[in-house]
């Protein structure tokens, strides 16, 4: 992330390719590698490396390729029917009801993003709620 943030992109994604190899299961590592192609201008490049994120889920790999494509100029449709997408397919995951919200709300769609954030909010409330009954 440090490489990132100077600009070092080739470093930066040489640092991430390494700490993948020791941690491939790390959504984190996955993430900041994604950003950082993305942030370069490769989007394809992106796109085609998380074929090899098998230690994920496949909502975290999907939450990955919709983050790349949110950021991928001349894709906001794509970008907008993936998280349409992956709101109907993990419903009970609050990560895709808060990425969609973000995209909204970048799209100046703000009651929407309000809306769908909301609705992720409603999500962590009862996951939190079964937890706690689960506990006692």
């Amino acid at each position: 992330e440090v490489e990132d943030a100077l600009g070092q992109v080739e470093n930066s994604l040489d640092s991430y390719e390494k700490a993948l190899a020791l941690k491939p299961g790390s959504i984190d590592l996955w993430e900041g590698y994604t950003r950082t192609m993305a942030q370069s201008g490769d989007f394809e490049q992106a796109i085609e490396i998380l074929e090899q994120a098998k230690m994920l889920s496949s909502a975290d790999v999907a939450l990955l390729r919709a983050e790349v494509y949110t950021a991928w100029p001349g894709h906001t449709r794509d970008a907008e029917k993936m998280l349409t997408q992956l709101v109907e397919d993990y419903p009970l995951d609050p990560r895709v009801y808060v990425a969609k919200g973000a995209f909204l709300n970048k799209q100046d769609r703000k009651f929407e993003a309000a809306e769908v954030i909301k609705k992720g909010q409603e999500m962590i409330n009862e996951q939190n709620r079964l937890a706690a009954q689960a506990s006692n």
